[in-house]
């Protein structure tokens, strides 16, 4: 707690110059001193450097690693490596709901000039969760999934590899709290908003509905919208198109971490004429 106080305290007073004896020894010590001292890029190092060496409950980090975000445009003034070509890369992080079950995924696209012949993710725990070798270098575009999780992925640092470069994702996961259910009683809509506000600096929360056939097949897809009302009952579309099947409501918030776009998203897919 004294440590918190005394960062807010000084991250709004940019004349002082903070020594490391102002905060408690903690593996944080350094992160903190860091940030206060208006040096976002370091506390950033810094802090992946303390997750990677100590075990540190997400409470405890968590709102320092937002800090840095904020301080940094959103994330996009993080140095990084450079990433090959100057190639895009998204990584994405889905919660998914439907009426039968509830699972997690991670999804990585990228799209750039010339692509990496290896690709591999790696958690906190040093789980692998996606893995390809022999990538078509020359595609203009590609997306690798993880498989679909049970349970959901850790906070923490992971690893992305692209052929040899290394690239350290600080990953808080949201969801811990439900975005979207249904608010009828008997399971259809309108459905329940409860999203966060978008970080300071960052793209506003958005939302998107998705349309499906009876195997799953997209028919249909609306565009991202940006939402100011991140808590209110949403009725679904007035109109769909023939043969659907299902319908996606989608929630997303999004950082960056230098070059690499992250996104964090929850998905509840329920029947079409659920009502």
């Amino acid at each position: 707690m004294r440590n918190l106080w005394l960062f807010a305290l000084f991250v709004v007073s940019p004349s002082h110059a903070v020594s490391d004896d102002w905060f408690m020894a903690t593996p944080l010590q350094s992160t903190y001193h860091a940030l206060a001292n208006h040096q976002p890029q370091l506390a950033w190092q810094e802090l992946i450097l303390a997750l990677n060496n100590q075990t540190i409950a997400t409470p405890h980090w968590a709102s320092v690693k937002h800090a840095i975000i904020e301080q940094t445009q959103c994330g996009q003034q993080l140095l990084s490596d450079v990433v090959p070509n100057a190639a895009l890369i998204k990584v994405s992080i889905q919660k998914k709901t439907n009426v039968m079950q509830q699972g997690y995924q991670f999804k990585l696209s990228m799209e750039g000039a010339e692509l990496p012949s290896q690709v591999e993710l790696l958690g906190p725990d040093n789980g692998l969760l996606i893995s390809q070798s022999q990538v078509t270098s020359y595609a203009p575009y590609i997306e690798l999934e993880s498989p679909e999780l049970l349970f959901a992925p850790q906070d923490g640092v992971y690893r992305l590899t692209l052929d040899k470069q290394h690239y350290w994702l600080v990953l808080t996961m949201p969801f811990g709290s439900t975005w979207l259910q249904s608010a009828s009683p008997n399971g259809g809509y309108p459905l329940a908003l409860e999203s966060p506000t978008a970080l300071t600096n960052c793209p506003p929360t958005s939302l998107a509905w998705q349309w499906f056939d009876d195997q799953f097949q997209l028919i249909k897809q609306q565009d991202m919208v940006a939402i100011s009302n991140t808590q209110q009952l949403l009725d679904k579309p007035s109109s769909s198109p023939s043969s659907v099947k299902w319908l996606s409501t989608l929630i997303k918030t999004v950082e960056y971490q230098g070059a690499i776009k992250v996104e964090y998203v929850q998905r509840l897919t329920l029947p079409n004429q659920a009502q």
